[in-house]
């Protein structure tokens, strides 16, 4: 038995016109880590500015501890960055993850990105840390970390080969990236606290994309007067600032009104 046609409703075909989207400013491309429970919504409250757009990317974790594990993520950067809105050309492009930008290097990371997105300027976690502790004036830090001994070691040599002097680390220990995306306010606020207790230190870096810090910023840089800068924060604020945004947005800090 045929079966009925169906009728169809009348279409209209409209006219349309383009405008420059939701990166009309500038659009950022942003690799996270797949374990990452923190990055994209610390960065979804402090990218506010009408115009500037970001888009994500997940790439594996690492699968055994310590740098030689972070080292393996070197390898899904590169195929990550070219799933960035491809027909979009990208201001910026922003690898994730702070521990890893050490363990690999900026360099192999930098050229990683850049053979997917060569028109994108790159930054890292601890390349927007670099770029804003130096904007800041400051040469001497102390720290706050997720990370078991070696991780700390080796984030602190690399930051000292890069001209900081690192007065002290209060750390977790280590932790799951899952654990650390949970670690609460008042639990960051003390550990903040305990390392700004070095007054040789005339910052307190948070280290790790995990560590929900953005919105505690303001009243610990009032607690401890001293900046704070975070992973998080100082990767958005560098990746505007490189985008050619220059809005300054005190609001999130002290770094934000650089």
């Amino acid at each position: 038995m045929d079966q009925p046609t169906a009728v169809r409703a009348p279409r209209s075909y409209m006219d349309y016109s383009l405008d420059a989207g939701v990166g009309a400013r500038a659009n950022i491309g942003l690799i996270a880590l797949a374990s990452d429970h923190s990055l994209e919504a610390e960065w979804r409250y402090l990218l506010t500015i009408p115009g500037v757009a970001f888009h994500t990317t997940r790439i594996p974790g690492a699968t055994k501890g310590g740098p030689l594990g972070l080292e393996e993520l070197l390898e899904h950067i590169e195929p990550a960055a070219q799933l960035l809105i491809p027909d979009t050309a990208l201001d910026v492009v922003a690898f994730g993850c702070t521990s890893a930008a050490g363990a690999i290097g900026e360099d192999r990371i930098f050229a990683a990105l850049q053979k997917a997105c060569p028109v994108a300027r790159p930054t890292t976690p601890i390349t927007a840390t670099l770029a804003g502790l130096k904007r800041l004036g400051i040469g001497r830090i102390a720290m706050v970390t997720p990370y078991g001994e070696e991780t700390n070691a080796m984030e602190e040599d690399y930051l000292r080969h890069a001209g900081l002097e690192i007065c002290r680390i209060a750390t977790f220990g280590e932790v799951t990236d899952e654990e650390a995306g949970r670690i609460d306010a008042p639990s960051l606020c003390r550990a903040v606290v305990e390392a700004a207790e070095t007054p040789e230190a005339e910052a307190v870096f948070v280290s790790c994309t995990s560590l929900r810090c953005a919105k505690l910023i303001p009243a610990l840089e009032a607690a401890v007067g001293r900046p704070v800068v975070s992973s998080n924060q100082a990767m958005a604020w560098h990746a505007i600032r490189l985008a050619g945004v220059e809005e300054t947005l005190p609001q999130f800090g002290r770094l934000f009104g650089v």
